[in-house]
């Protein structure tokens, strides 16, 4: 019973991680409906002419539907390589485990406590001190060395 529940939760945790790319998908098809409701066959065919549209009408409308079912198709297989080239089943995955184990009301953000900017100022500056003391140091020790130079 344990194991079952155990592979109920791997599945459920499984299926949840997939979300993302199904609602992915979900938007491609949305994308290419509203781009086909674009394009209506009678739109199409006033490329060709009243008379020639007139006389072949069924023929153009078999094109049109050929052209349509052809091109979704097509989009829809360049869709899905693009997605498996790109791996983003796996990162859409990552950012929905990374998005759960955010804590409680911190809305998947994490917050720096300094911008970009002042924190690789901030890396210099401690660069150049460290730089400044061994400079200070070296300094000294000539100093010392054109003191003990020096006749009296």
């Amino acid at each position: 019973a344990e194991r079952m529940e155990s592979e109920t939760g791997t599945q459920q945790t499984f299926a949840d991680e997939r979300l993302r790319l199904r609602r992915l998908h979900e938007a491609f098809k949305k994308v290419l409906d509203k781009t086909f409701e674009e394009l209506p066959f009678e739109t199409f065919l006033s490329h060709f002419g009243e008379e020639f549209a007139a006389r072949h009408r069924d023929y153009l409308f078999d094109l049109y539907s050929q052209l349509i079912s052809m091109t979704r198709s097509n989009a829809e297989e360049e869709f899905g390589v693009i997605v498996f080239q790109q791996d983003l089943d796996e990162k859409l995955s990552k950012l929905h485990r990374m998005m759960t184990e955010q804590p409680e009301g911190s809305h998947g953000v994490t917050i720096a406590k300094q911008s970009p900017a002042d924190a690789m100022r901030s890396a210099r500056m401690t660069l150049k001190e460290a730089e400044k003391k061994k400079l200070e140091a070296w300094l000294a020790q000539v100093d010392s060395e054109n003191d003990a130079l020096r006749p009296l």
